[in-house]
């Protein structure tokens, strides 16, 4: 359990440092709206990574194996596949953003999370997870949880350390402003024009790191077979 549980608490890290979860939570929370839209955004956000990993994690566990070996062939191979298309991804993106450095707003479409319905707002931190960044972070995590030889307990926990993880910078926002809202509103201002200024190049070079280690953990294991 402790090899699977290193191998996603990284991916867990990548999660919680995605730029657009955590901006769309400073933009409800500035919003002026009620409490309960960024609560049901979080709890929308929170869901969406549990089932998301949970389900790729039961796939994994669906597929056969050999239950002699630690972790099945196939797995290795989606590592180095999720790892490259991260590296592609960061590259792309960070060479894109670089070329449109004067233009430090967020999208259109998540601007408009400001004015969010607590229901809406549900929803759309579920929607948040089909991004692809976020579906092959919980995907490397699920097959790695679930073809590892754990019991449906040990698999279920590492689940939970792996959203839990995932969602603290959202769900930490969130509770702060609920407990704390005079002395945190400054503090958002301050995190608004500093994600939207810095915070993407920083998660794009964040997220390459993580397609490396990615890529040469696939390429490790499966050299260590041959």
């Amino acid at each position: 359990m402790d090899s699977v549980l290193w191998y996603v608490l990284p991916l867990a890290a990548a999660v919680a440092l995605s730029i657009f979860p955590i901006l769309a939570a400073v933009l409800l929370l500035l919003s002026g709206g009620p409490a309960r839209a960024s609560i049901g955004y979080s709890v929308g956000w929170s869901l969406g990574i549990i089932v998301l990993v949970a389900t790729f994690a039961a796939g994994a566990r669906l597929i056969p194996k050999d239950l002699s070996e630690r972790t099945p062939p196939w797995v290795h191979y989606v590592e180095i596949l999720v790892g490259a298309v991260l590296i592609v991804e960061g590259v792309v993106t960070a060479v894109h953003e670089r070329r449109r450095a004067g233009a430090a707003a967020p999208p259109q479409w998540l601007q408009a999370a400001s004015g969010l319905s607590p229901r809406r707002a549900f929803a759309f931190g579920v929607l948040m997870n089909v991004r692809p960044k976020n579906l092959a972070l919980t995907l490397a995590a699920g097959l790695a949880i679930g073809a590892a030889p754990l019991t449906l307990i040990a698999g279920g926990v590492l689940v939970l350390l792996f959203a839990v993880v995932g969602v603290s910078t959202v769900v930490g926002l969130v509770l702060a402003y609920v407990l704390m809202p005079q002395r945190v509103q400054p503090l958002l201002k301050v995190l608004d024009t500093w994600l939207v200024s810095h915070a993407a190049l920083v998660l794009r070079l964040s997220i390459i790191v993580i397609g490396v280690i990615l890529v040469a953990v696939g390429i490790r294991d499966l050299a260590g077979r041959s």
